[in-house]
């Protein structure tokens, strides 16, 4: 893109932030300490609904990442079992449909979670109000630009630069997605 969200960069932070600091005591991260001997080449996606990529490869294949799933599942159904391991964040409204995390190893061996962490670049955010099964949901995340680029059949090797009304939805969707994770305003704002 020859333009950006800008403060997007800012915001993915703070929420990587507020995580790694929730998590701490669960998983250490790399905010403690950024010394590390490996860095694993494995992405961890935790599927609880179906959507986004997910979605589209179950409509051609009947498959999720190679698992053939049961017949007649609908747009942003829930598995009966997870694709790894459910996420919610309920108590305040949010369904996670899907994330991906990173992990990392020091020279020690210990096991980090690094990169970021439950932030709109990284996860699926959908406001559990609004769920039905059968349609595509409104999402808190970069969907809403990936959206408007498949609308317009966007060749990844061309750069475009992005309408200021996508710019601008992109982000209010991104910072609306901060405000109910961590029930605060942004600070750089």
């Amino acid at each position: 893109m020859k333009n950006g969200v800008p403060g997007k960069e800012k915001l993915l932070t703070q929420i990587s932030v507020f995580w790694f600091n929730y998590l701490k005591d669960i998983l250490p991260n790399h905010i403690i300490t950024t010394e590390f001997d490996q860095i694993f080449s494995v992405e961890a996606i935790v599927r609880g609904y179906i959507t986004g990529s997910a979605w589209s490869e179950y409509k051609k294949k009947g498959t999720v990442c190679d698992t053939t799933l049961p017949e007649g599942l609908k747009e942003g159904q829930s598995f009966e079992k997870a694709l790894y391991t459910p996420s919610t964040k309920a108590e305040i409204g949010i369904i996670i449909a899907d994330t991906e995390f990173e992990f990392g190893r020091d020279d020690t061996g210990i096991l980090y979670i690094v990169d970021e962490v439950l932030t709109p670049d990284s996860s699926r955010f959908w406001l559990s109000l609004n769920y039905e099964v059968g349609k595509s949901q409104e999402s808190f995340d970069k969907q809403y630009l990936r959206n408007y680029l498949l609308s317009i059949d966007f060749d990844k090797k061309t750069s475009i630069e992005l309408p200021n009304d996508i710019v601008t939805k992109t982000m209010e969707r991104y910072i609306e997605a901060y405000k109910m994770i961590t029930d605060s305003d942004p600070t750089f704002l």
